[in-house]
């Protein structure tokens, strides 16, 4: 059981399901940047809403909420998303922490493990 007093993305696995607003065809370029806004869910109730940015190479996400996906969540081992994960990340949504490597590498490898998609995590307040 997670305490209370844990860090903020230690209690992460509690996430039931993620909203994610993520998977359509990509455009021709790279330039595929969009505010996103990803809904948490914690035992079948809202949560908190986290707003972000979409990775410029990643895939177009559609326009209308009702069509993204309600995805699971994990945190790889080692949590930084930086080496090859022991945990199962396939179609599921890796929550990696910021910092040690850069973007592209934690999103390679988390694509690399089947991961459906990857929210990278400010652990910094």
């Amino acid at each position: 059981m997670v305490s209370p007093l844990s860090p903020p993305w230690r209690r992460l696995p509690l996430v039931a399901a993620l909203l994610l607003i993520a998977v359509s065809v990509a455009s021709a370029s790279c330039d595929n940047e969009q505010l996103v806004k990803v809904k948490t869910w914690l035992d079948g109730k809202n949560d908190k809403t986290f707003g972000g940015l979409s990775a410029s190479f990643s895939a177009l996400l559609p326009s209308d909420a009702k069509k993204g996906q309600k995805l699971a969540a994990v945190i790889p081992d080692p949590a930084n998303g930086c080496s090859n994960s022991s945990v199962k990340l396939s179609g599921l949504v890796a929550l990696a922490m910021r910092g040690e490597c850069d973007f592209t590498a934690k999103a390679e490898i988390a694509q690399a493990g089947g991961a459906a998609a990857i929210l990278v995590i400010n652990t910094d307040e």
